[in-house]
């Protein structure tokens, strides 16, 4: 039970520091990127967005396929934003970068939903503090995000920024790595989901 909550906190800390990265850096990139400095933020915005509208459906597909299933596609999408984003910046491409966000976004959506699947791994005794744990990584993610993006900015030549969106495809990965060795019941819902 622990075993899993403590998975489950790492895998939301990586999630959380993906989108701090890229809250840190997407302005920035797409004031390089962008035909107007107006659309710097749009893919921000996409993301976001994605992470509104699915959110829902996320819960829904994992109620048929398990969560474990679903954070595995979550994390599958959330690579596949973070190599689009990495693509956009390594070919200038605005459009690109723009079609990472709602993948990212999807990622997102399906991590919404690491605390609830800590009170189902949880006691009744355990299950505030276990809620409590995985929300406590934002604290962690709130210092690697954001120096993540800085830390790697310049790593690949010329690119600014490119380092950071390949350390945005790793984090993934480790998501991935981590949410393999988890354990979650198929049944859950205790009541009705809200995020």
């Amino acid at each position: 039970m622990r075993r899993n909550v403590a998975l489950l906190a790492m895998s939301q800390a990586l999630l959380q520091s993906g989108n701090a990265l890229l809250i840190a850096s997407s302005g920035l990139v797409g004031l390089v990127l962008a035909p107007s400095p107006a659309f710097a933020a749009v893919a921000l915005g996409i993301q976001f967005l994605c992470t509104m509208l699915l959110t829902l459906p996320a819960s829904l597909l994992m109620q048929s396929i398990g969560r474990r299933a679903g954070f595995l596609l979550g994390t599958a999408l959330g690579f596949s934003g973070a190599a689009l984003f990495s693509t956009g910046v390594y070919l200038q491409s605005f459009t690109l970068f723009c079609l990472g966000a709602p993948l990212f976004g999807s990622f997102n959506a399906f991590g919404q939903y690491y605390r609830f699947a800590a009170a189902d791994v949880s006691t009744e005794s355990f299950r505030s503090r276990a809620i409590s744990l995985v929300l406590a990584t934002g604290i962690v993610a709130a210092f690697l995000g954001p120096n993540l993006a800085n830390w790697t900015r310049d790593v690949v030549g010329s690119y600014s920024f490119l380092g950071s969106y390949l350390s945005l495809c790793v984090l993934t990965v480790v998501a991935t790595l981590v949410l393999v060795w988890i354990r979650i019941p198929k049944t859950f819902g205790r009541g009705v989901e809200t995020t």
